[in-house]
């Protein structure tokens, strides 16, 4: 007689995507009153301070002959950092952060049972400051690298694996690294970038034998994150030592923000052809890793332009639609996953756009003016900048530059473009 069938009445819930049935749950809710006396007056003030939502306390069972495996796959469920899925059979499903630590018990006098019992509270996304965009979008970051994580974790789980996924998942992981190899190849810098690589590619290329256990999906997910998350790092300010170094050290490799970015997003162009039986759950992650990587990469280009601004704004946002679009494609699969990742993605987005109307905001415009007659640069600058000498150099350096001039003493009839500072 199967376990499940001596207790009846319970219903189906679960968190983070790992199953259970919640033997009784209790919710707390009200308004926030707090009392206030003063010397003198019998009589109490009451201040209202808003609705209450309290903790939602769980109290729950995991049954079957999988049960230890369950159970393993709660812990770690309860571990993952930020907020989670609770799928409750009276509430709905929400958004939850578990406020105390889980319990799970075991008994050895009940053998395919473990008792779990958990609280949670509510969770609702802080609105970052809007001064303070640039912090939204690497807050953004990170939650959807954090998603990514989770999304491989339960997709490659070994109780979901088909036959052969794990032989695709090899196969596109060295896919990976041999299109990010030819990529990085071609930067300028992309020598020393290639050999600060090594590693994470042999890694990438050693993921066909690993064990296939609960930590399998993790262990995938941060070998294909490592890649682009040293890209972009390389496109960091370089800090200035604050006591000079005794010896002569090797230069740290360093790749232009615009580079690093514009490569990140060919790598996620690149990722749905890199191996013929790629699952689309890898495509996707792949996909969302490149472009939160190459969305951090741009975040630190120094624009000249509101031109420029809304040329790599368009790129980026192009770049994290498509893995979007590759998450929703993976939907076939993993419906409760890929729509977290999905989820996670329009986020990034719309931190992306949020970052990039402030800076696109204060940057200067360019122009075009058009000339009459042969003039020389600098007549061309005093007209557009004035009489501060400054502005007058600079503007001639721009229009030298900007244009391509090859004789800036003599500059024919035509168009030329010009920033507006």
């Amino acid at each position: 007689m199967p376990l499940l069938d001596l207790f009846e009445g319970l219903f189906g819930a679960s968190f983070r995507g790992v199953e259970f049935h919640m033997a009784r749950a209790r919710d707390e809710t009200g308004r926030r009153w707090v009392k206030m006396t003063f010397p003198g007056r019998d009589a109490a003030a009451w201040e209202d301070l808003g609705a209450f939502d309290g903790p939602i306390i769980v109290s729950g069972l995991i049954l079957g002959d999988d049960y230890l495996f369950r159970a393993r796959a709660l812990q770690e469920a309860c571990r993952e950092a930020g907020p989670g899925t609770l799928v409750h059979p009276w509430l709905g499903e929400m958004e939850v952060v578990l406020a105390q630590p889980g319990v799970l018990d075991w008994d050895d006098r009940q053998v395919g049972l473990v008792r779990f019992e958990a609280v949670f509270e509510r969770w609702q996304e802080n609105t970052p400051p809007a001064l303070d965009t640039l912090g939204g979008l690497f807050a953004a970051a990170y939650r959807l690298r954090s998603t990514v994580r989770g999304f491989l974790r339960r997709v490659l789980a070994p109780v979901r694996l088909a036959l052969g996924t794990v032989a695709a998942v090899a196969s596109f992981a060295r896919g990976i690294s041999v299109t990010a190899g030819s990529l990085v190849a071609g930067l300028r810098n992309g020598g020393g970038l290639l050999a600060g690589l090594t590693a994470p590619f042999a890694e990438l290329t050693a993921i066909g034998g690993l064990s296939v256990d609960d930590a399998y999906g993790v262990t995938v997910a941060d070998r294909l994150d490592a890649v682009p998350a040293i890209i972009a790092t390389t496109a960091l300010p370089l800090p200035s030592p604050a006591v000079a170094a005794a010896v002569p050290l090797p230069a740290p490799v360093q790749v232009a923000p615009a580079e690093a970015a514009a490569l990140l997003l060919a790598l996620a162009d690149a990722a749905p052809v890199i191996s013929r039986d790629a699952p689309q759950v890898m495509v996707a992650a792949a996909q969302a890793q490149a472009g939160v990587a190459a969305m951090e990469a741009a975040a630190r280009i120094p624009f000249e332009s509101r031109q420029e601004a809304e040329g790599w704004q368009s790129r980026v946002d192009a770049g994290l639609a498509l893995a979007a679009a590759s998450a929703a494609a993976a939907a076939q699969d993993a419906p409760q996953e890929a729509g977290q990742l999905w989820q996670g993605l329009q986020a990034a987005r719309v931190a992306w756009a949020a970052d990039m109307a402030a800076r696109i905001g204060r940057l200067a415009a360019v122009r075009s003016v058009v000339l009459g007659g042969t003039v020389p640069v600098a007549l061309v600058a005093h007209a557009l900048a004035g009489d501060e000498p400054a502005s007058v150099i600079a503007t001639a350096e721009d229009l030298v530059r900007r244009n391509r001039m090859r004789q800036p003493g003599a500059v024919p009839p035509g168009a030329l473009e010009v920033l507006v500072r």
